[in-house]
């Protein structure tokens, strides 16, 4: 919790060496993995409207890829496992072992199972849960990366808000399935366990897009110019952690 207590500069200089950072982006340019949350054998969580949760974090990360092409200063590439092949804990092993420099997993948000409720959707009985909406971000607080990926974390999460886009902090109620540590809430970010930080070696940052549950925020995702701020955000959030690292 003090994390989200520090002031910038604070954290400044509780982070040495951030004030000083300054890689050559322009000759070496950031290299980072977009690995796609799931798979389609194993898809995660299920929309409002009864779509599979992978399918949404390919749309996205493959969108995110294309508006790279024109940054210069970033080199994205994608890291998907369609056929549930691999151990989570490969997925970040296997993309430093391809010169990534950061890891960033996309995925797409629910909700605990007592928030839910049901409706008929094109004739299909379906569960929804309107309670929460908006991002999430996760970093793992047990390697020597905390301090970077801290810092790509909040660069993004002051890059959504700035586009008007919200934290949802439900992952932090103490509950079975929760009970995540929130450190900084305004940013929506937290530390956790998942594999795909833990086995991380470099920065590692997993952003949850929306909460695809949610009825009002699963349209919201489907329109092009809503996704357009968050993947601008992303990239945006990006190039300025390249100035940093």
């Amino acid at each position: 919790m003090l994390l989200r207590l520090l002031s910038p500069l604070a954290l400044l200089l509780a982070f040495p060496g951030g004030a000083a950072y300054g890689r050559a982006c322009e000759t070496a340019p950031l290299r980072v993995a977009i690995d796609v949350g799931h798979s389609r054998a194993s898809f995660g969580a299920t929309s409002a409207t009864g779509r599979r949760e992978h399918d949404f974090n390919q749309r996205f990360a493959q969108e995110l890829l294309d508006l790279a092409k024109a940054v210069r200063t970033l080199r994205l590439f994608r890291f998907d496992d369609p056929g549930a092949r691999l151990g989570l804990r490969d997925r970040p092993i296997i993309a430093a072992n391809r010169k990534a420099e950061v890891f960033l997993s996309i995925h797409h948000d629910s909700v605990n199972t007592k928030y839910m409720d049901y409706w008929y959707h094109n004739g299909r009985k379906l569960q929804f849960s309107d309670v929460f909406r908006g991002f999430s971000l996760f970093i793992f607080g047990g390697r020597t990366h905390f301090e970077q990926s801290f810092k790509l974390a909040t660069e993004i999460g002051e890059n959504l808000t700035s586009r008007g886009l919200k934290p949802t902090l439900h992952h932090a109620e103490p509950i079975p399935g929760e009970s995540r540590a929130l450190i900084n809430k305004d940013l929506g970010i937290y530390t956790a366990p998942f594999a795909v930080l833990s086995y991380a070696t470099v920065p590692a940052v997993l952003f949850e897009v929306g909460v695809i549950a949610n009825r009002e925020e699963e349209h919201d995702l489907e329109d092009q110019a809503y996704r357009s701020k968050a993947e601008d955000a992303i990239l945006r959030s990006l190039e300025e952690y390249c100035r940093m690292a």
